[in-house]
């Protein structure tokens, strides 16, 4: 739709999109988090862990043989290494670390080419979220595994008691909207308070352990209406992801676009084929698979929101916690990367 021109493009409004993931991202982890029991921790918390343990690993690995097969010899208008750095920062930590990276090596100086390779980052992210929602599905359907344990599994992950379901209020409304948005103000306050004095404190991460601590109060688990809310903004947050794969940026830069595409390609299918192998040999299911896969490719929030789209409220806090180190990661892997690749 973007693309089409019944979306505003990004390119046209990035503001008004940076303003508004800015909200959607964090608020819906909020959401999402509340719905968690934190007994279901031990039961998820290890396995995925293993799934993201693969994964960052396996990215690297597909992120070289990509590189050394498409962009090691391409005449980019930039150093390729420092291309390949950003986009492996990038998958194993998410936006922040690609941008890290960017920043450093100044290749936003280099418009074109950021908002080629950023373009086809993006389209191949969204692609991933698709594919990581659909495949876990299929598989469990075809092995037939959607067993009790997965029943139970989901039900103990949700956050309404049993019985009939309240009725939405006007003073339920404004408390977990003012909940939200006041976790939020705090999250941030806390994370720019801690930058002066040297430490990192992602705001995802403040904001997903508020959201648990509020989520355990049972007066605050009655209140009807956040579960819908948070799947809404999951939707918006993955509406924004697909709206910025501008097709038209990479149209301007065929040659850098198609191998930006190439080693994103390779690197994806290396990390599939690592995911599946090493994680059917520890007997992790294709949910946990899927989820700790994008708690790397994708980040938190993606992996938040894949959670909640395969109906695992269960996985949500460990893929949040997941992507979390990985952000914590994913900046020195990238100057490691271009350090390695150069």
């Amino acid at each position: 739709m973007a693309n089409l021109g019944v979306l505003v493009a990004p390119s046209a409004a990035k503001p008004l999109y940076d303003s508004t993931l800015a909200y959607v991202g964090p608020l819906s982890v909020f959401y999402l988090a509340l719905q968690v029991n934190l007994r279901d921790l031990k039961h998820t918390g290890a396995p995925m862990l293993l799934a993201f343990a693969i994964a960052g690993p396996s990215i690297f690995l597909g992120a070289w043989l990509g590189y050394t097969i498409f962009l090691s010899a391409a005449d980019s208008g930039t150093d390729s290494a420092v291309l390949a750095g950003m986009l492996i920062a990038g998958h194993i930590g998410g936006s922040a670390n690609f941008n890290a990276i960017a920043i450093h090596y100044e290749v936003l100086d280099q418009a074109t080419v950021f908002a080629t390779v950023l373009a086809v980052d993006h389209v191949v992210i969204a692609l991933w979220i698709g594919i990581t929602a659909v495949v876990p599905r299929l598989l469990r359907r075809a092995a037939n595994s959607a067993d009790t344990r997965h029943a139970t599994q989901r039900s103990s992950g949700s956050a309404m008691p049993g019985g009939p379901v309240p009725e939405l209020t006007v003073g339920g409304l404004g408390l977990f909207l003012a909940a939200g948005l006041g976790c939020l103000w705090f999250s941030h306050l806390i994370s720019s308070s801690a930058a002066p004095l040297g430490f990192t404190i992602p705001v995802i991460l403040m904001i997903t352990v508020f959201a648990l601590a509020i989520g355990q109060l049972q007066s605050f688990r009655r209140i009807a209406g956040y579960k819908p809310f948070g799947d809404f903004l999951v939707l918006l947050f993955l509406l924004l992801v697909g709206a910025h794969s501008d097709f038209a940026a990479m149209l301007d830069y065929q040659q850098l676009a198609l191998l930006t595409a190439g080693m994103l390609g390779t690197c994806l299918l290396v990390h599939g084929v690592a995911l599946v192998a090493i994680g059917r040999l520890f007997r992790l299911d294709w949910d946990v698979l899927a989820v700790g896969s994008q708690a790397s490719f994708g980040g938190p929030v993606s992996a938040a929101a894949l959670a909640e789209t395969l109906d695992r409220s269960d996985l949500v806090v460990p893929a949040v916690l997941a992507g979390s180190l990985g952000g914590a990661l994913g900046t020195f892997v990238g100057f490691a990367a271009v350090v390695f690749l150069a």
